[in-house]
């Protein structure tokens, strides 16, 4: 297994950002005047992926970012993407429930769009004469945690804002001009949930950090504190759950690739507000041989409005004694019962990719061990089915609850080579042509390889480890 993160570091101080008509396409003007136009070309993915969001109003529109700072939009469920850049790797997204033409970014600033990610702008905080100018230098002491938006009304938003060495809860009626500080919280906060079931003058509010949740009920705060002394949250997920009238919290803890402390392995379920949590990994160890009942648990997601689907990321499961699995479990009734829709079989010998992936590039030449389990997941609100992953190099959907995946960062055309769908995730440091062959085209890239293409860069393969002499290792 792989340990690589390549962060491109930027800070963009005011960005108004303008995406172009069209997707996989950008156009500029020449010297005289001219409109030229320019397609992305390559095999599609190459780096690790993040962040996954699904709008709650259209299963096919979906964000992403990557660790080379890019973000990608699509409109389309994967078919193709827009990239676009902040300066720096987005570190969430956050679609409006009520209005579908908005939606926020959160780089180095947070960014809004109003018109369904075409055009961006600084939204909060907002930039002062004298910064514009270059002379502030205190505009970079406030940032934006975790930020929600109330599930019925547009223009009230809530905010874990750090000021300094101060991190507390703010809230918003008038669209983010002005703000009110509500609570004080600790270290962190890595989400915001609403609950919608609330009376909208006094919401049900949850901030959930790595050692506790604050919840709001009825204007009065409590803090209940994580289920055990040995226990560091890692990720939460959460929805309304119409049928028990109850707002459901998830959150995985363990020691693993984002947490190095030796903490307790656990999916951890609350269905009053954190007060409480139940430890449901025990059904999804049954697929772990006797000697070794333990996983990591990367990542986990829900839908909004159905939390009884959930989606967990696992690594280092000892399926037989040579044989780890790693990938994606789900349940579907609140992680009390689990199945793994997604197995990659990894041993000494060789890797088995799942068999329900419709494949890819990286599969036929890496194998899985490449993208490793996914990093992030998200989860339509609508439409339990959907679920997006990433990983160290692609992203993945499945529209079928996980009966099947297939790779939405690249397509295999008729001649089998493999083109992108504007996802991509690499640097390119040379394009070189075939002096007697005008489609005979060679790309120099990072981490992946050297690519060719013998259709005038409409497709490509890679050839730097395939049959051409070089070891695989």
């Amino acid at each position: 297994m792989r340990s690589r993160l390549v962060h491109a570091v930027g800070i963009s101080l005011f960005i108004t950002i303008f995406i172009s008509c069209g997707v996989g396409t950008e156009k500029s003007d020449t010297n005289d005047g001219q409109r030229v136009e320019w397609t992305r070309i390559g095999i599609g993915g190459g780096g690790a992926q993040f962040n996954p969001q699904i709008s709650p109003h259209d299963a096919k529109v979906a964000l992403v970012t990557c660790d080379m700072s890019g973000s990608y939009l699509t409109h389309d469920g994967g078919e193709s993407w827009t990239m676009f850049n902040f300066g720096g790797q987005a570190r969430y997204f956050v679609f409006d429930p009520v209005d579908p033409n908005i939606m926020y970014a959160q780089s180095s600033r947070l960014l809004k769009s109003t018109d369904k990610g075409r055009t961006w702008d600084v939204f909060f905080p907002k930039p002062t004469g004298d910064e514009l100018a270059g002379a502030g230098r205190n505009m970079m002491r406030q940032s934006m945690q975790s930020f929600a938006v109330d599930p019925a009304k547009s223009m009230t938003l809530y905010a874990a804002i750090r000021d300094g060495q101060t991190l507390a809860l703010y809230i918003s009626k008038d669209g983010g001009e002005e703000w009110t500080k509500e609570k004080e919280l600790g270290n962190d906060a890595k989400n915001i949930f609403i609950d919608p079931s609330s009376p909208v003058d006094q919401r049900t509010i949850y901030v959930a950090g790595s050692y506790s949740v604050e919840q709001r009920l009825n204007g009065n705060w409590q803090s209940f504190a994580v289920p055990a002394k040995d226990v560091k949250f890692n990720f939460f997920a959460g929805g309304y759950d119409a049928a028990s009238k109850k707002y459901i919290l998830y959150a995985i803890s363990g020691q693993g690739y984002f947490n190095r402390d030796e903490t307790q392995s656990g999916i951890f379920f609350s269905d009053n507000g954190g007060k409480t949590w139940e430890n449901r990994q025990e059904d999804l160890l049954k697929y772990c041989i006797a000697e070794q009942k333990s996983a990591e648990f990367r990542a986990l997601a829900t839908s909004a409005l159905n939390p009884g689907t959930l989606y967990v990321s696992y690594n280092s499961m000892a399926i037989h004694a040579d044989t780890t699995g790693i990938g994606v479990a789900k349940s579907t009734d609140f992680g009390k019962t689990w199945n793994l829709v997604w197995l990659d079989k990894m041993n000494s010998g060789v890797d088995v990719p799942m068999a329900n992936y419709g494949g890819c590039w990286m599969n036929d030449i890496y194998g899985p061990g490449w993208g490793e389990n996914p990093f992030s997941l998200a989860v339509s609100a609508t439409d339990a089915s959907v679920c997006y992953a990433t990983d160290f190099g692609r992203t993945l959907k499945t529209e079928n609850g996980g009966r099947t995946w297939e790779p939405v960062f690249s397509k295999r055309l008729p001649d089998n080579s493999w083109a992108s769908r504007g996802l991509d995730v690499t640097t390119c440091y040379a394009v070189n042509f075939d002096p007697f062959d005008k489609n005979h085209i060679f790309i120099s890239t990072t981490d992946i390889g050297l690519q060719e293409s013998r259709n005038g860069g409409k497709g490509w393969n890679i050839v730097s480890t395939t049959d051409n002499g070089i070891p695989r290792h």
